[in-house]
């Protein structure tokens, strides 16, 4: 999905990411399987523009690559 979004210039991002996933966690013992659910979340979350300067017009933008993205993916 965020390759699909990208490619109509839409810049995405991964902005939750769980914290047994960070190097300082694993190192402690925590492993990311122990929390099924933040993985779950994490595996189908991204972060899309949103600012208050984002026009109509921007945000048109995005839904619609979001929309077309998410068509071109589920094939």
């Amino acid at each position: 999905m965020i390759d699909e979004i990208i490619n109509y210039d839409v810049s995405v991002n991964v902005h939750f990411i769980p914290l047994p996933m960070f190097s300082f966690f694993k190192s402690t013992g925590y492993k990311i399987n122990d929390f099924p659910v933040s993985y779950d979340c994490y595996s189908r979350e991204i972060s899309l523009p949103i600012f208050p300067q984002l026009t109509s017009e921007q945000l048109g933008i995005v839904a619609n690559a979001v929309i077309k993205s998410y068509y071109k993916v589920i094939k």
